[in-house]
């Protein structure tokens, strides 16, 4: 089972993934059984919708208990800005970015692979500049260690 940070409580904004709804953001109002929960919202009719096709947010709504009716939901769901909070996180721009990755057309795969292996090729000279005086002030502590131990084998 996948690991989840977040849990399935009253009042758990959550991002509907499959569905005539896919892509709207709803609240938890209520537990249905292990594998649903029922889930409004502005724009979104109550119904239940299967755990499988909703991801959880870091966002709770609360003040409100199991069955809430709509209007209370949607007025504090206005008033707690959870639209403008959800559409800043870092999770809606992942999800932004992915689609924009997966309407690229083949040309445009080929520039962003060329550019990602230009940007690599940079990044591993910048490191490896950064690694030699280090790597070579160890390699000169390793030999210093090397002379002494002979040194002493010398001696005995």
């Amino acid at each position: 089972m996948p690991y989840n940070r977040y849990f399935v409580e009253i009042g758990r904004v959550v991002y509907l993934t499959r569905g005539k709804d896919k892509g709207r953001i709803g609240v938890i109002v209520d537990v249905v059984d292990q594998n649903r929960a029922l889930v409004t919202g502005p724009g979104l009719k109550r119904k239940p919708q299967l755990f499988k096709h909703i991801r959880l947010t870091p966002q709770v709504l609360t003040g409100f208990c199991a069955g809430t009716k709509d209007r209370l939901v949607h007025k504090q769901f206005v008033d707690s800005n959870v639209e403008k909070i959800f559409y800043d996180s870092l999770f809606y721009k992942k999800l932004q970015a992915r689609k924009i990755r997966e309407n690229l057309n083949d040309f445009q795969r080929f520039k962003v692979l060329h550019l990602k292996k230009k940007m690599n090729t940079l990044i591993n000279l910048k490191y490896g500049k950064l690694r030699k005086p280090a790597r070579k002030a160890f390699f000169k502590k390793l030999a210093e260690k090397k002379e002494k131990i002979d040194a002493l084998k010398g001696t005995q």
